[in-house]
């Protein structure tokens, strides 16, 4: 009867030791959105800052030929 016991007990240990082992699908899944979740906030911040640099000379331009005198 002890034998049957410690074999069981050697079998649990095992078992959890497998599943601690493992990575889990959960973690795997948290570290795929984590990694998604940043290239998409990098993409629309390099975005926000082409649209910010675009409208800067946009507003360089008009200022220059705003302040052109004529005749230049």
């Amino acid at each position: 009867m002890q034998r049957v016991q410690r074999v069981q007990r050697v079998q649990r240990v095992q078992r959890v030791q497998r599943v601690l082992g493992q990575p889990s699908l959960v973690l795997v899944l948290v570290l795929v959105l984590v990694l998604v979740l940043a290239q998409a906030q990098a993409q629309a911040q390099a975005q926000a800052q082409a649209q910010a640099q675009a409208q800067a000379q946009a507003q360089a331009r008009q200022y220059r030929l705003g302040h052109t005198l004529p005749g230049q």
